[in-house]
């Protein structure tokens, strides 16, 4: 099930460490255990759900996954994606992402990020992001 976790040179890899980001060793294996759930969450909807035309969303199924480990729901952010993947907020300082996920929804390759303070964009079907926090 975890075969695509994160990958380096590899071309079924889905999960990639943002090359933006210079962290040694150490913080990356930190980065990673820190955020291995919502990892865990997207490798199992690419594993279970990916290909299947009437599944689960991506948004539904980590909103369940959530409110399974958190007893809430993620709380729904106001900011935007840009072109290159930042969390942008006004107001804020943009945010790269630590974690990008390579992904089909519909049927066409999209992008997923996780970013730091637990915030996670999510493609929806119809273009655009969803984006919630799941700290």
């Amino acid at each position: 099930m975890m075969k695509d976790f994160i990958g380096k040179d590899s071309s079924r890899a889905r999960v990639f460490k943002n090359p933006y980001h210079t962290f040694d060793d150490k913080t990356w294996a930190g980065l990673i255990q820190g955020n291995s759930l919502l990892i865990y969450w997207f490798t199992l909807w690419i594993d279970q759900h990916e290909w299947d035309d009437d599944g689960l969303s991506l948004q539904h199924f980590m909103s369940v996954e959530y409110q399974k480990s958190a007893g809430t729901s993620p709380y729904v952010m106001k900011g935007a994606v840009d072109v290159l993947g930042d969390y942008i907020y006004e107001g804020d300082d943009d945010l790269a992402p630590y974690f990008i996920i390579k992904l089909q929804v519909d049927g066409k390759d999209r992008l997923a990020y996780i970013y730091p303070y637990g915030i996670v964009a999510m493609p929806k079907a119809d273009g655009g992001y969803s984006i919630v926090r799941m700290d």
